[in-house]
C-alpha cells in the first residue's frame, strides 16, 4: 500500500497553524464554559 502525498511539499506557516490551534483552543473553553454553566443551574433546582 503507497503513501499518498500532495504534490507540494510545503510545510504550512507557523503563525497560521498557532491561530488555528488558538480558535479551536477558544470554542472548546467556551462550550467547556457553558455546559459547567448549564450542569451548575439544573443542580441547583
Amino acid at each position: 500500500m503507497e503513501s499518498i502525498r500532495p504534490g507540494n511539499s510545503e510545510q504550512i506557516p507557523v503563525q497560521a497553524s498557532q491561530h488555528h490551534v488558538g480558535t479551536i483552543l477558544v470554542r472548546f473553553v467556551g462550550i467547556l464554559v457553558a455546559i459547567v454553566v448549564v450542569m451548575a443551574l439544573l443542580w441547583s433546582h
